[in-house]
């Protein structure tokens, strides 16, 4: 089905918000970390809403953390907004949400 990547207007340039829809999987990822470096550019915060996502893998997975640890790395802000029940059920699966970059906090 390929993906699409809408950038949102907002009320900082320092903030990119990226509504995106289709598949977020292997067959897509070259193409996806591509355009998606391309739109966020000198973005200092980014937040990505996936609740139209249809499929995803293990290889979504990898890009979202990729892009998690740079931006927070950075002491940038990284948000995931809008779950798709097919993001929701891998990360549900995988353990994202115990871990410290999305939504586990020991602190």
């Amino acid at each position: 089905m390929g993906f699409k990547l809408v950038k949102k207007k907002t009320s900082t340039k320092d903030l990119c918000v990226l509504d995106v829809s289709g598949d977020i999987t292997i067959c897509e990822i070259g193409e996806f970390k591509e355009n998606i470096m391309s739109r966020i550019g000198n973005c200092r915060d980014l937040e990505l809403d996936l609740k139209k996502v249809e499929d995803f893998d293990s290889t979504g997975g990898q890009i979202l953390i990729s892009l998690a640890k740079g931006y927070l790395n950075k002491g940038h802000s990284f948000v995931i907004t809008g779950l798709s029940p097919s993001v929701e059920n891998y990360m549900k699966t995988m353990g994202f949400f115990n871990s410290p970059l999305f939504g586990k906090n020991d602190g």
